[in-house]
């Protein structure tokens, strides 16, 4: 991502920002509950808005529909599959 940022815009300090960012919406998304290891409807909302809001104007019409009724479902898909690679839970 770091590479994109420089091809992009130049020369610049893009990484520590993004972990920045990345640490707060993980704060953020650690306050929504979960059912059956599915986000819940407001975890979804709160995701879609943050797409929408990245995008421009004349596209965020569309976007939190085709967030939470198709982005959604497969995103879930690779975060639990990513977990699933990475991390090792331990039974309580």
């Amino acid at each position: 991502m770091e590479n994109n940022q420089l091809d992009l815009f130049g020369p610049g300090e893009y990484r520590k920002p993004f972990v920045d960012l990345l640490n707060a919406r993980f704060e953020e998304y650690a306050e929504f509950s979960s059912s059956a290891g599915a986000p819940s409807y407001p975890c979804l909302i709160f995701f879609a808005h943050k797409v929408s809001d990245a995008m421009s104007p004349s596209d965020n019409k569309w976007v939190v529909e085709q967030m939470i009724d198709i982005e959604s479902p497969e995103m879930v898909r690779v975060v639990e599959k990513l977990v699933e690679q990475t991390v090792t839970i331990a039974p309580r």
